[in-house]
């Protein structure tokens, strides 16, 4: 595997929008490229100015219960939660992306660099906890919007259980926020 490379989850979306001359298109698509840039970032404010006010996420996988937080404040503790797990190193390889007035849709693998502590208080068994471990997943996102152009929800549909085959990430695999300097 090569590097990981956090800027690949918004190029998609930046080279769209340079393409992109209707104004209510362009105005979600900003949002959206917002809202991945604040969530990299570790950026709670910024993440939660991207939101109507009243958000409700869904989040489906090979269970069929959607475990995805509801309203505003379970959604500001799910990107606290996700913040503080030190989970932000990521990589959205988006294949796929449409876009109406209404809706922006992305798809492709998500890479998640998750510490090895962090998947241990999850309970997953890792050989190293001060090590990362990568979460791979193809994932398509389903970004609705309101009429003042703020997402209403972020629905998730995972393919697969990215951690079913947790990878420990060498040096020339991590993101360039987590290689070790020295």
């Amino acid at each position: 595997m090569q590097r990981m490379d956090p800027t690949k989850t918004w190029r998609t979306v930046e080279e769209r929008l340079d393409r992109e001359t209707e104004p209510r298109r362009r105005q979600i698509l900003e949002k959206v490229l917002a809202h991945m840039k604040a969530e990299a970032a570790g950026d709670l404010e910024g993440l939660m100015a991207t939101l109507a006010p009243d958000p409700q996420y869904h989040q489906w996988g090979a269970s069929p219960v959607d475990n995805g937080p509801k309203g505003r404040a379970a959604v500001e503790q799910f990107y606290k939660d996700f913040v503080a797990s030190g989970a932000t190193n990521l990589e959205y390889d988006i294949e796929r992306l449409v876009v109406d007035d209404d809706c922006v849709v992305t798809e492709g693998i998500m890479r998640i660099a998750y510490p090895g502590a962090t998947l241990q208080a999850m309970g997953r068994v890792v050989d190293d906890p001060a090590a990362y471990y990568l979460y791979e997943a193809r994932m398509l996102v389903v970004w609705p919007y309101d009429a003042d152009g703020l997402l209403l929800a972020e629905d998730a549909y995972t393919a697969t259980d990215g951690f079913a085959k947790l990878h420990k990430l060498t040096p020339d695999e991590l993101p360039p926020a987590l290689v070790p300097t020295g």
